[in-house]
C-alpha cells in the first residue's frame, strides 16, 4: 500500500472513532490490549463524577450538591493526571463562549463551584483530569477537530452525568436530610445513594462532616456521549461509621 493511502486510510479511521461510528461496543476495563483508544476510554477506564456538599461557606444552591469534577482513574483506582501540559488551557469560560456555549457556563456558575474562584476550579479539573480521558484526544476528532472541542464536550459530559446523579433530592427520597441537630449512620448513606445509583459511591467527610460522594462508572463508548454503568467504588470511605452530620448550607 502507498504511503499515501495509508495515510488517507488512517485518516478516515481517526475521523469515524471521533464520530463515534464503527467503533466495537467495547465496555471500559473489559478491553484488549490492542483496544483503540479514540473509542474506549483506556487506560482511564474508570470515569468517577465527583461531586462536593460545600457548607462553610456555603457555594451553590441550598438543595442540591455541586460538581467536582470528572475523573478518568485506572481500572485499579490509581490515576494519571495532567496528561497534557499543552491543552492546561487558562480560560475555560472563553472558551465556552467561543463555542456558544452560554447555557452551559450558566449551568456551571450555578452548579460547578470552587473555593479559589469557578473558573479555577474548572481550569483545574480539565488540565488535571479531562487531560487524561483517552477519547477526548484532539486527533480522535479527525479534521473536524476545532481549538479546545474536547474541553467543551468535557464539561458538558460532567454537567450531563451531575443532573442525572441528584444526591440531594435521592438521600432526602430516605429521609436524609441537612440539619444542624440530626446525624447519620454511614452504612445508611451508602445504601440510600447505592438503592438509587446501582453500585456503591465513595462517601467522604470532613471530620464528621458529609463532604464528597464520588460516582464509579465503566463506559461504553467516548467519553463524551458514552453510556455509562454504575460499578462500585474502589476507594475506602474515611468517614465515621455513626455520628455523620449533613450541615445544612
Amino acid at each position: 500500500m502507498y504511503p499515501l493511502q495509508l495515510l488517507s486510510l488512517l485518516a478516515i479511521s481517526t475521523l469515524t472513532a471521533a464520530q463515534g461510528l464503527n467503533c466495537p461496543n467495547t465496555l471500559s476495563c473489559h478491553v484488549p490490549t490492542n483496544v483503540d483508544t479514540c473509542c474506549t476510554e483506556h487506560p482511564g477506564g474508570l470515569v468517577v463524577l465527583t461531586q462536593f456538599w460545600d457548607y462553610s461557606p456555603a457555594r451553590g444552591p441550598a438543595d442540591s450538591w455541586t460538581i467536582h469534577g470528572l475523573w478518568p482513574d485506572n481500572c485499579d483506582g490509581s490515576f494519571s493526571s495532567a496528561c497534557d501540559p499543552a491543552r492546561a488551557y487558562p480560560d475555560p469560560a472563553q472558551i465556552l463562549e467561543d463555542f456558544k456555549q452560554q447555557d452551559l457556563l450558566t449551568y456551571m456558575r450555578t452548579y460547578w463551584k470552587g473555593q479559589r474562584g469557578d473558573e479555577n476550579l474548572w481550569q483545574h479539573e480539565f488540565a488535571n483530569h479531562g487531560t487524561c480521558l483517552s477519547t477526548l484526544e484532539p486527533s480522535c476528532y479527525g479534521e473536524e477537530y476545532v481549538h479546545g472541542k474536547e474541553l467543551v464536550d468535557y464539561m458538558q459530559q460532567a454537567v450531563n452525568l451531575h443532573k442525572e446523579r441528584d444526591s440531594y433530592s435521592w438521600l432526602n427520597a430516605c429521609g436524609i436530610t441537612p440539619s444542624l441537630t440530626k446525624t447519620y449512620g454511614l452504612d445508611d448513606i451508602k445504601s440510600c445513594l447505592q438503592s438509587a445509583f446501582g453500585a456503591v459511591p465513595y462517601v467522604g467527610c470532613t471530620g464528621k462532616n458529609l463532604s464528597e460522594i464520588w460516582y464509579y462508572h465503566w463506559v461504553r463508548g467516548r467519553a463524551f456521549g458514552g453510556k455509562y454503568e454504575a460499578t462500585d467504588s474502589t476507594a475506602n470511605s474515611k468517614c465515621p461509621q455513626s455520628g455523620i452530620k449533613y450541615v445544612p448550607k
